[in-house]
C-alpha cells in the first residue's frame, strides 16, 4: 500500500516555523509531542501512526526557514511560472494532481499572500483534506478571504495556538468543530533543539564583538511595509530603534546592559520581509556601535546577545522561553501581557 503524500506549503517565516515543526511531528518519532498527532492524522484521513511521504513547497522567505531545517524545498513560484492570477486556481489543481497529493498542510500567511487561500480552494475541488496552522491571530478577516471576490475561505481544519484565535475564526463563520486549540509546535521544537556548541561564540565573532562587549539584538518587524495593507501593532520600528540608540548614547542603561560599564553594540536583525537597506542609515562605529546582521538562525542570534529588544514578534517570546533577557518596547504588547509577572517582561 502506498503511503499518503502530504504537501506542505508556506511563505512567511512564522507560518514556515509551524510547518517545519508539524512535518517533524508527522514524519519522525518525537517524545512528548505538543498535541495528539493522531488527531492530525485523522484530520488528514490517515491511519493512526501512519508516517506519510511529503512534498515541501515554499515561496520567498519560506525557503530560508525550511533550508535551516535541512529540508529540500521546491520553488512554488517556479512551478507556477507565467501563470496569471486568473488561471492560478486551475494551475494549482493540476499541480496537486501531477504530484499525487493526498493531503495539504499550510500556515496562514499574511494578507498580501493570495496563493495560500487558492491552495485551500483547489484542494477542496479535488476532495483533498486541508489543515492550516495559525502562528498568530491578527487580521483573520483578511487572511481567510479570496483576493478576487472577498468571500471567506477556510481549510477543513484550523489549528490555533489559543482559544481567542479559535473564537475569532468561529465568529467569522468557521464551525467550532473545525478548530483545534493546541500548544505551539514550533516552540516545542525549539525546546528540543538548542544552538550547537560554539554557535553563539561564532555569531559574536561575526558581530565583531570584543571581550566583555555587550550586544543588544534589536529584532525588527516589517510594520512600515505592511501598514498600507492591514492593521498593524501601531508602532514605528524606526522611531523605536532611534530611541534605543539615543538612550545608550546618553549613557542610560537598558535592562542589565549599562553603557557606562562596558561597550555596547546594537545589532539590528532585519525582518525577512523588510525593505532592503531599511536600516543602513543607522549604522555607526561607536557610542553605541550599530550594525545590521542576519547572522545565524533567529534563536541562535538571540542566544548570542546579552539582551534582546523589539516590539511584539514571535522571536521575543522564543528568546524569553529560551532563558534570554528580553524587553518589549511596546507597553501593551502581547509579549508584555504574557510575561507581566516580570518587570516589563524583561528578565527571566
Amino acid at each position: 500500500m502506498n503511503r499518503q503524500k502530504v504537501l506542505f506549503f508556506s511563505r512567511d517565516p512564522g507560518a514556515t516555523n509551524q510547518m517545519v515543526a508539524v512535518r517533524e511531528l508527522l514524519c519522525e518519532t518525537i517524545e512528548a509531542p505538543p498535541f495528539d498527532v493522531n488527531v492530525l492524522r485523522s484530520d488528514l484521513r490517515m491511519g493512526s501512526g501512519e508516517r506519510p511521504g511529503f512534498v515541501v513547497m515554499a515561496k520567498t522567505v519560506g525557503h530560508t526557514v525550511w533550508g535551516q531545517a535541512g529540508l529540500v524545498v521546491e520553488d512554488w513560484d517556479k512551478a507556477l511560472a507565467s501563470i496569471s492570477f486568473r488561471d492560478r486556481l486551475m494551475a494549482i489543481e493540476s499541480l496537486l494532481g501531477d504530484r499525487f497529493i493526498d493531503a495539504v498542510i499550510t500556515g496562514a500567511d499574511d494578507v498580501d499572500e493570495a496563493d495560500t487561500v487558492l491552495l485551500w480552494q483547489a484542494a477542496k475541488v479535488a476532495s483533498i483534506p486541508t489543515v492550516a496552522f495559525l502562528d498568530d491571530s491578527g487580521n483573520l478577516d483578511v487572511r481567510f478571504r479570496d483576493r478576487t471576490d472577498g468571500r471567506l475561505v477556510f481549510p477543513n481544519i484550523v489549528y490555533c495556538l489559543d482559544r481567542d484565535a479559535a473564537d475569532g475564526l468561529v465568529a467569522l463563520g468557521l464551525p467550532k468543530p473545525r478548530t483545534r486549540v493546541i500548544d505551539n509546535p514550533h516552540l516545542a521544537r525549539l525546546g528540543r533543539r538548542k544552538p550547537a556548541p560554539g554557535e553563539t561564540t561564532h555569531i559574536r565573532n561575526l558581530w565583531g564583538l570584543g571581550a566583555g562587549d555587550q550586544a543588544v539584538l534589536f529584532v525588527s518587524e516589517n510594520t512600515a511595509e505592511m501598514a498600507p495593507l492591514r492593521q498593524t501593532g501601531g508602532w514605528d520600528e524606526l522611531a523605536l530603534l532611534t530611541e534605543v540608540i539615543a538612550g545608550f548614547a546618553a549613557g542610560r542603561p537598558m535592562g542589565h546592559v549599562d553603557p557606562g560599564q562596558k561597550k555596547v553594540s546594537v545589532i539590528v536583525r532585519p525582518h525577512p520581509r523588510d525593505t532592503i537597506g531599511k536600516y543602513e542609515a543607522f549604522r555607526r562605529p561607536d557610542g553605541p556601535r550599530v550594525m545590521v546582521s542576519n547572522a545565524g538562525t533567529p534563536l541562535a542570534a538571540a542566544s548570542a546577545a546579552d539582551l534582546v529588544v523589539g516590539m511584539d514578534s514571535a522571536l521575543l517570546i522564543e528568546a524569553r522561553l529560551a532563558g534570554r533577557p528580553v524587553i518589549s518596547l511596546v507597553a501593551d504588547s502581547r509579549f508584555n501581557r504574557r510575561f507581566a509577572a516580570t518587570s516589563a517582561g524583561a528578565e527571566p
